[in-house]
């Protein structure tokens, strides 16, 4: 239980801002690791994440469902989850895990908030640096916002189809959350690999995704 538990929270921080890049269903795509022997500019990342970006741009939100796996270290075999998302380009990121067990956890630019059965747990970015950043850098993530995204990484790329993007930290601090990202995809992104600073790895993909242009009543409930 343990295990799961922590592997619940290691997704949280993984990979389940990178969700709401999927604007449609997809075919699964590996990001290979020669693209890290493409670094590019900022100006260059732009243009290859341009259709995407005007895709997201257009949408209020996104639902969809995703299934992930979890290698962590110790574990000789990787932790299967699946679930729903919700996101907001207002209100920030629900992620909704129904299996193995349900559980919630919400990202907002000022809060994250943690949800299992009756318990629920806030943690406010206000006066915390270090969670402020993990914030920051999740929703840059979620955007595919490229100006921080180069703030905080050395950039690799190559445009085709599948466009490929790799992220490495360029400090310490930020590998901690995240040391390396893979991403892939066409015209949305299909799949996500995510490499913690304990070289624990999440990879991430998506089906059913639709995009909004509001929330539900019940959706809206999800945040705070």
């Amino acid at each position: 239980a343990r295990d799961h538990e922590r592997a619940d929270m290691n997704g949280s921080f993984l990979g389940v801002v990178l969700l709401a890049l999927s604007l449609s269903a997809g075919r699964a795509v590996a990001a290979g690791p020669e693209v890290f022997t493409h670094p590019v500019t900022l100006a260059e990342l732009q243009t290859i994440l341009a259709e995407p970006n005007a895709a997201l741009s257009k949408a209020a939100g996104l639902r969809g469902q995703f299934v992930q796996k979890k290698y962590l270290a110790e574990l000789p075999k990787p932790l299967l989850s699946s679930g729903r998302f919700v996101f907001s380009k207002d209100h920030g990121l629900c992620w909704q895990t129904e299996k193995p067990f349900a559980s919630e956890f919400v990202l907002s630019g000022e809060q994250m908030i943690s949800r299992s059965g009756s318990s629920e747990s806030r943690l406010s970015t206000q006066g915390q640096p270090a969670l402020a950043l993990v914030s920051r850098l999740f929703l840059a993530l979620v955007r595919l916002d490229a100006q921080p995204l180069a703030e905080y990484f050395q950039l690799f790329a190559q445009a085709g189809s599948p466009w490929q993007l790799g992220l490495k930290a360029r400090d310490a601090g930020v590998a901690r959350a995240v040391r390396e990202g893979l991403l892939s995809g066409r015209a949305q992104v299909e799949r996500v690999h995510i490499t913690d600073g304990n070289g624990d790895r999440a990879e991430i993909t998506f089906s059913a995704s639709e995009v909004l242009t509001t929330l539900s009543a019940d959706e809206r409930k999800l945040f705070p």
